[in-house]
């Protein structure tokens, strides 16, 4: 499906007219009318705009993909549990980290900030790690 396919479809589920899109969007009803029969193609600002305000992806409005929000796929499909077992985890390796000595990056004591990003990045990969696990081991009967 295209871009233009789904900012009709889109747009009438939201029951909104071109008007109101044109309003929010800060540009003429034209402009609406063209980019739903593909005349013409939003620049990356509006992409961001009309995905925060449809709720989806920007993959999912230019046809990428048929996810709406794969974001909220990979909370969905973490449980209470798994959340806390990757919190457990996750601090238990920052404080391993913590505690070592020199732990440096480029020869250089690591920042506060980098140990920030450190953290995001091990949340991450955990939370990935869960979900595939979760996948691949659960049988298919269980699976939802």
């Amino acid at each position: 499906m295209e871009f233009k396919d789904r900012l009709k479809d889109l747009r009438n589920e939201y029951k909104k007219d071109r008007y109101e899109l044109a309003k929010f969007l800060n540009v003429s009803y034209s402009t609406i009318a063209k980019y739903e029969s593909g005349l013409r193609s939003p620049d990356k600002e509006t992409l961001n705009k009309l995905a925060n305000y449809f709720n989806v992806s920007v993959d999912y409005l230019l046809g990428r993909t048929d996810i709406r929000n794969p974001e909220k796929i990979v909370q969905d499909k973490l449980t209470e549990k798994d959340k806390k077992d990757i919190a457990k985890d996750l601090e238990k390796m920052m404080n391993d980290l913590e505690h070592a000595d020199g732990l440096m990056f480029y020869n250089e004591p690591i920042t506060d900030e980098d140990r920030e990003l450190l953290k995001q990045a091990l949340e991450f990969g955990l939370r990935m790690a869960k979900i595939k696990n979760k996948e691949k081991y659960t049988p298919k009967k269980y699976r939802k």
